[in-house]
């Protein structure tokens, strides 16, 4: 694990990172840059890991653009039910723990990658879902 810089959304350097292996995307807690007088007060949370650079990038307030999201990639599925569902299957999935079920549609399906695309009352997208998340699951619903 190599150190690197901690960016903001301007690219201003805020702090310094132990290694991108240590970090979740949506993180908000042990990021290690706390308040800083040139913020908005709104705690930090990690919405992207940049690889070739080796920088994390950081933005301020639970709402913000960069963590939202109104699709899902996955690969590496595993049908518990034998098969995929086909494209334009409507079901509810949840992709974080505390997020309640959201209304959802399969986009595409190629074997055991899929897409979903998130349905919104309000029009504006959800949190989104870690990309990258080895080992995580998601759980949904035929409607």
């Amino acid at each position: 694990m190599q150190s690197g810089p901690i960016r903001d959304e301007c690219g201003r350097v805020v702090g310094e990172h132990v290694g991108l292996a240590f970090y979740t995307l949506g993180q908000r807690k042990g990021i290690g840059i706390g308040g800083r007088r040139d913020g908005s007060g709104e705690p930090w949370f990690v919405a992207r890991k940049d690889m070739k650079s080796n920088t994390l990038w950081v933005v301020q307030g639970h709402d913000h653009p960069w963590l939202m999201s109104d699709r899902l990639t996955a690969i590496d599925a595993t049908w518990v039910g034998g098969r995929p569902p086909a494209a334009g299957t409507r079901l509810t999935a949840k992709t974080r723990y505390r997020q309640g079920d959201a209304a959802c549609v399969v986009t595409a399906v190629d074997g055991n990658r899929f897409e979903l695309t998130f349905e919104s009352p309000s029009g504006r997208p959800r949190r989104a879902s870690p990309p990258s998340s080895i080992g995580k699951k998601l759980v949904w619903v035929v409607e």
